[in-house]
């Protein structure tokens, strides 16, 4: 990104101002993370954090986003929806469907739902600050609510995906 500082001068000018709060990046690369929290003084950094993409929780990322008290906020924990209904695997998406059968296996074990899965696995992850859930209705708002389980789950056996082409969407 061009001018990075130029836009940094001007954030900052607005949070010193009052007119802002808080400064935050949103990223699709820990290697651009990593780079700019070293560079500059962020408020939040937003980051995907789902079922199959857990990059931004490696143990380097959080001891520096600690360090530097930079807050972390997940998002794309449905990854473009493509989380909610594992079972019919749009075509594009064959490729993976280990990885699919896989999370399915999981969620019949644990006796979750989709939806159950997605949302407890970042609710209950105690180095995420804040999670954005992308909805479309009131409806899935509701949804969501009902789906928080309050018993602890543990996700430490299930696989995660390295491969962009599936978990970046930017790439789909």
């Amino acid at each position: 990104m061009k001018n990075k500082r130029e836009i940094w001068n001007s954030m900052h000018f607005l949070r010193k101002k009052g007119l802002i709060k808080k400064i935050g990046v949103s990223f699709y690369n820990p290697a651009d993370l990593i780079n700019i929290v070293k560079n500059f003084d962020l408020d939040f950094v937003q980051v995907p954090v789902n079922l199959f993409d857990k990059r931004f929780l490696d143990s380097r990322i959080i001891s520096l986003l600690n360090k530097k008290k930079i807050e972390i906020h997940a998002r794309s924990v449905f990854l473009q929806g493509l989380l909610l209904n594992t079972k019919l695997i749009p075509e594009k998406f064959l490729k993976w469907k280990s990885n699919f059968n896989e999370l399915n296996y999981f969620l019949k074990c644990n006796q979750l739902l989709n939806l159950e899965a997605c949302t407890n696995f970042v609710l209950q992850n105690k180095h995420l600050d804040k999670v954005v859930f992308g909805i479309n209705s009131a409806e899935h708002i509701t949804q969501i609510v009902k789906s928080i389980n309050f018993k602890k789950i543990n996700f430490s056996k299930l696989k995660f995906s390295k491969d962009l082409k599936l978990i970046n969407p930017v790439l789909w």
